[in-house]
């Protein structure tokens, strides 16, 4: 979300500063699946998402840099009777929103996806508009974007305390020196409570864990499109040179530990070959985890802090900010230099935690 915002102020010619903990897409902004979806999310989120994916098809040549983005539609497969019934009163609150979706039966599904087995399912959802992305090479792309118009870039550089003026920011303290604004900005996902604290706010951010697998190469279209089977059971989603990613579901995680776990890749592997029986010989080439940040309800937030003179939260996107990160930067921006955001985010505001 930094990186986007960075771009978007640095576009109306605003003064920014960056500051990355490590380097750019180091954490969840590039470790992620890529998924520019706006089917299965909270109400509150999908309008957000619409506009995002208007953005999407145009962002390679605006910031002049291939991001790998393509529209390969998203389909949620039900398990059972229950989660199809939950599909159709979703699907219809969406239609009515104006998103293009649509129920299929097992036999639409496997049509999509052949390698999926028809006996497994109940039927699902399908949204053609979705798509994917490289999490890697967006990220990257704003930030270089950003530094063109320019923004400053700080990278391996940490935040370790936050000065107070009254109830006004004076200083944010990093480990290449003192550095100070305006408005301040708290875009840090998982780390997002830990710079709260430095200013006496309590943010209810839990970080978890998701872990990825990812295949050998595969000819194109193994998995297409982006699949998502709700609870536990996890995604799948192919990239643009072959690699299938098997995603597992986010988990509660301590002390921000990014390591791959047994447990993580036997269950995934195992659930994949249920629905995808002829990925049994695949080989799996290498894995790797990544941090998300989780509200209480699930939704982000993107608002300023009463509490705060000039500082903004915007974390806490519960495993889903990906798809709306380039609309994020822009309304956020739209906040700090016109007061207002051209979409509403009242339902994101912090202070919906202290009611």
């Amino acid at each position: 979300m930094g990186c986007s915002l960075a771009y978007y102020l640095a576009r109306k010619k605003i003064r920014v500063i960056l500051v990355e903990k490590s380097h750019v897409g180091a954490e969840a902004s590039g470790r992620n699946a890529g998924g520019v979806r706006q089917q299965g999310r909270n109400p509150a989120e999908l309008p957000l998402a619409m506009e995002s994916v208007k953005m999407w098809p145009s962002l390679s040549k605006e910031l002049g840099y291939d991001i790998d983005y393509r529209r390969v539609g998203n389909l949620y497969v039900a398990r059972n009777k229950k989660q199809l019934e939950d599909f159709k009163k979703r699907v219809e609150h969406e239609r009515e929103a104006g998103l293009d979706v649509r129920m299929v039966t097992p036999a639409e599904a496997c049509r999509l996806m052949p390698s999926l087995v028809k006996e497994k399912i109940y039927g699902g959802t399908y949204c053609p508009t979705d798509g994917v992305a490289n999490p890697i090479r967006i990220t990257f792309a704003f930030a270089q974007a950003a530094k063109a118009l320019g923004a400053k870039l700080y990278t391996h550089t940490e935040v370790v305390g936050i000065e107070l003026s009254g109830n006004e920011i004076k200083f944010v303290n990093t480990t290449k020196g003192k550095m100070g604004g305006e408005v301040v900005v708290n875009a840090t996902g998982p780390w997002a409570s830990v710079i709260g604290k430095m200013v006496g706010l309590h943010i209810p951010i839990q970080p978890k864990r998701a872990q990825m697998m990812i295949t050998q190469q595969l000819p194109q279209n193994a998995c297409a499109p982006f699949i998502v089977t709700p609870g536990d059971y996890g995604y799948w989603t192919q990239t643009l040179h072959g690699n299938v990613l098997l995603g597992h579901t986010s988990r509660p995680v301590e002390q921000y530990d990014i390591g791959v776990t047994f447990e993580a890749i036997s269950f995934q592997t195992q659930k994949t070959l249920q629905f995808l029986p002829s990925f049994k010989k695949v080989a799996i080439i290498r894995c790797y985890s990544g941090l998300t940040e989780w509200t209480p309800d699930g939704i982000p937030i993107i608002s300023f802090v009463k509490e705060i003179k000039g500082f903004i939260v915007d974390a806490g996107y519960s495993g889903h900010g990906f798809c709306i990160g380039p609309i994020s930067g822009k309304l956020v921006s739209e906040m700090i230099i016109d007061g207002r955001p051209s979409l509403s985010l009242k339902a994101f505001e912090y202070s919906r935690f202290q009611k």
